[in-house]
């Protein structure tokens, strides 16, 4: 955001007419708007952030006595001292000048969008921070509503993508599909999966289809595909495993984010893919593929489910949700073992008795389609929790 403000400072500044437009450059704070303004420049350049904070201020507050009210310099001038105002963690500051640039660019539109929308993502990201979610959804709508998708400029496309995802998680958050089912939410993940489609489609465009902005948005559109009245698991679990794919390389094996989204392909490899369309349902327990696609055979014989806590019933309200994700392995004889949680909303003590109860169940001595002994390793569940009185 810094260097197209700053290129678009720099641009209305010497605009002819201007009453920057000077030939010199100040080597001294003369108190003039032009010296504070090159002086900012100049600190920027250098990486000076102490000096850029100093000058920024002075500059926006010398062109505040010396321009017309509502000039777009002032607007531009805004967004560079917002900015010094977050360095200097002066937020609520902030908010007010980043709307003072929001009101000023916008009345010089369309010029301005880039601009008025980048201070729409920092008072969007000063809400975020604060906890404001319905805020933080606004501020990231205008900059949808002020950037054209179709836009060449890629820090336009950048600034949408994110956009996008930010909407998209704080509507659907990446918790919210291990509670699905338990809530109505079906509108607002094809409204994720929208932002995630969106975000999926500028990220391609600009070359960032390994990142991780890249991961969340496949996660966005694998919700909806997951959690919808008609479920499409196929096009879930591909996205899901993209977003792994990802996360793996970008974070490795064993980082939280890579393994909710590998759980989340496991889980769907092994109860939906393995049955033929369109049987996509619960049911088939005995063919299972091992992580490397092997079919093995085994059946699951005991999998008493687990109990609600008695320690949280006397705590929780009526309606009250949780869930444990769990990968663990079958060994050769049928036992499991490695039972690791990887993620859980909701009490500690969920993840204890999911733990407890899995360490109980049993299956059939795992075997090849060709009858040979062998394991089945990171088997997925997902175990859902609802107090009901």
């Amino acid at each position: 955001m810094k260097i197209a403000i700053r290129a678009a400072v720099a641009a209305a500044m010497m605009t002819a007419g201007s009453v920057m437009m000077q030939s010199a450059i100040a080597q001294d704070d003369d108190r003039s708007l032009r010296a504070a303004y090159t002086l900012y420049v100049e600190a920027a350049e250098a990486g000076d952030d102490i000096a850029m904070a100093d000058y920024a201020e002075k500059a926006y507050r010398r062109g505040r006595e010396s321009l017309p009210e509502g000039d777009v310099q002032i607007g531009y001038l805004a967004a560079n001292y917002g900015e010094m105002l977050l360095y200097r963690d002066r937020t609520d500051e902030a908010l007010a000048i980043f709307r003072e640039c929001v009101d000023i660019l916008s009345a010089y539109q369309p010029e301005t969008d880039l601009d008025t929308a980048n201070c729409w993502a920092e008072i969007g990201w000063i809400h975020d921070a604060r906890g404001e979610q319905e805020k933080l959804i606004e501020a990231f709508t205008a900059v949808v509503a002020l950037i054209d998708a179709a836009s060449a400029d890629r820090d336009a496309a950048a600034l949408l993508a994110d956009a996008h995802l930010v909407i998209g998680m704080r509507i659907i958050p990446y918790y919210a599909p291990y509670l699905s089912g338990m809530e109505d939410t079906t509108q607002m993940y094809r409204i994720a999966q929208e932002h995630g489609v969106n975000a999926l489609s500028l990220l391609g465009r600009l070359g960032y289809e390994q990142t991780e902005r890249a991961a969340n948005a496949h996660q966005l559109v694998a919700h909806w595909h997951y959690v919808r009245e008609e479920s499409d698991y196929i096009a879930a679990n591909r996205h899901y495993k993209a977003a792994y794919e990802i996360l793996r390389a970008l974070h490795g094996s064993e980082d939280e984010r890579t393994l909710r989204s590998y759980g989340m392909h496991r889980r769907l490899v092994n109860t939906y893919e393995l049955l033929p369309a369109p049987r996509r349902r619960l049911g088939n327990r005995c063919v299972w593929l091992s992580p490397d696609g092997t079919r093995v055979r085994t059946c699951d014989l005991e999998t008493e489910p687990p109990r609600y806590p008695d320690e949280v019933i006397s705590e929780g309200e009526p309606g009250s949700a949780a869930a444990v994700h769990v990968l663990y392995d079958v060994n050769e004889k049928g036992r499991t073992e490695n039972i690791r949680i990887i993620f859980s909303v909701g009490s500690p003590l969920f993840g204890h008795e999911v733990t407890r109860m899995i360490e109980r169940w049993r299956y059939q001595p795992p075997k090849t389609e060709e009858g040979q002994p062998t394991r089945l390793d990171d088997v997925s569940t997902i175990q859902s929790f609802l107090l009901v009185r």
